[in-house]
């Protein structure tokens, strides 16, 4: 009954906060005329790929317009540090690295407040002060102060809801599916025909089924410990087959986004054959696309696995593989298992992006279905979580001793 009451209590709170998320992206910021926001807002598909990863709401500007973006981004730059496993770094206070979170988390906000701001500043009414218009920096100040509140919303959520922060991603996923496949790479138009719709749907289910399988999909090699020698008390070290999970399909596609962007405003001699050879409905764009992701899962997949930290907790806690010698050993042990593991994932992912591309060749519009599977992906590594905490809870009553 105890762990029947805490389940839910987590779950009402994940709900209450999601929907507190949710609302405040429809706060609109004073002082904006918001149908000319919005106009130049849902014209820049950067911007709306960016917002859709982060959880952002980018169609309109409203207080939590951010999302959790400079959460996600300083997460993922303090990985990847940490998974340097530097003496220095694993004797600072967490107190200390709490504050410098949320500095790092500050400065993100305000590049990325600037960056919406800059983009739909035609709509902002002047604002003055003391004869000197500060709609502008004001805008931004309101941006960051809803980012910092989104912030908050992902650390409560993390220490009292199901699913960490990762959960405030869900809506606006799922609101922006549809979107996604009409509008796809900003290129072309895809068409909700009848036949069209049903393909797209069956397309779908089969990417769920291919994706809940990979997801699962593990290597679990077997631990030895000095101390246990019986056979129930056998444990395992699991790698998993995503080791960087949905990250790949996440950046590549804003990667895929920024790059042209970048290349076609800048001034270089060679920019309109680069921006030639990167484009996405061309063989050559095609096959960098792929190199991308391949860079983007081994990358990410070693900022989630942090083999030298695993292989130094292993020494550590007495533990080690068959054969192995721990430390040094047993870290080369377990990257040889990663990149035989990430080799395998890489190629899948692979075909299962690049096939829409393909067939966009002909078929342009239908290119827009490379986006769309991925954000089926990032979708189901949300759920995976949700179902793996929401396990571990259901299970926590199974090491309770009473002593009554």
């Amino acid at each position: 009954m105890m762990k029947t009451r805490v389940v839910q209590k987590r779950i009402l709170w994940t709900i209450l906060l999601v929907t507190v998320y949710f609302l405040g992206q429809f706060i609109i910021i004073p002082f904006i005329k918001p149908h000319v926001a919005a106009k130049y807002l849902q014209a820049n598909t950067l911007i709306e790929v960016l917002g859709m990863y982060t959880g952002a709401q980018t169609s309109r500007p409203a207080l939590l317009m951010l999302g959790i973006g400079p959460y996600m981004t300083t997460n993922i730059i303090l990985q990847a540090i940490n998974s340097l496993d530097l003496k220095s770094l694993r004797q600072i206070p967490q107190h200390t690295i709490d504050i410098f979170t949320n500095f790092v988390s500050l400065i993100v906000g305000i590049l990325q407040a600037f960056l919406y701001v800059v983009n739909f500043k035609q709509a902002l009414m002047p604002v003055y002060f003391l004869g000197t218009d500060i709609s502008f920096a004001l805008t931004i100040l309101l941006l960051v102060t809803g980012g910092m509140i989104s912030i908050f919303l992902a650390n409560v959520i993390t220490e009292r809801g199901i699913g960490s922060s990762a959960v405030l991603l869900v809506p606006q996923l799922v609101l922006s599916l549809p979107s996604l496949i009409t509008k796809g790479w900003g290129t072309t138009k895809f068409h909700f025909t009848v036949i069209n719709t049903m393909v797209v749907i069956l397309i779908a289910l089969v990417i769920v089924v291919v994706g809940v399988i990979l997801i699962h999909a593990e290597e679990r090699i077997p631990l030895s410990d000095p101390q246990l020698s019986s056979r129930f008390a056998q444990s395992y070290f699991p790698i998993k087959l995503l080791t960087a999970g949905s990250m790949p399909f996440m950046f590549s596609t804003s990667v895929f986004m920024l790059l042209p962007m970048l290349v076609k405003h800048s001034s270089f001699e060679l920019k309109d054959t680069i921006y030639q050879l990167i484009s996405i409905n061309r063989p050559s764009g095609i096959i960098f696309y792929a190199l991308v992701i391949v860079i983007l899962n081994f990358v990410f997949g070693m900022i989630t696995l942090q083999p030298s930290i695993k292989a130094r907790k292993l020494k550590e806690n007495g533990n080690y593989f068959y054969h192995v010698i721990p430390g040094t050993k047993t870290e080369q042990f377990i990257m040889q298992k990663f990149k035989r593991l990430t080799w395998v994932s890489s190629l899948i992912i692979v075909a299962i992006s690049v096939w829409p591309l393909v067939l966009g060749l002909w078929w342009p519009s239908w290119a827009n279905l490379t986006p769309f599977i991925g954000n089926l992906f990032i979708l189901l590594t949300i759920i995976y979580m949700i179902e793996q905490e929401y396990q571990t809870l259901d299970s926590e009553h199974l090491y309770v001793i009473d002593l009554k």
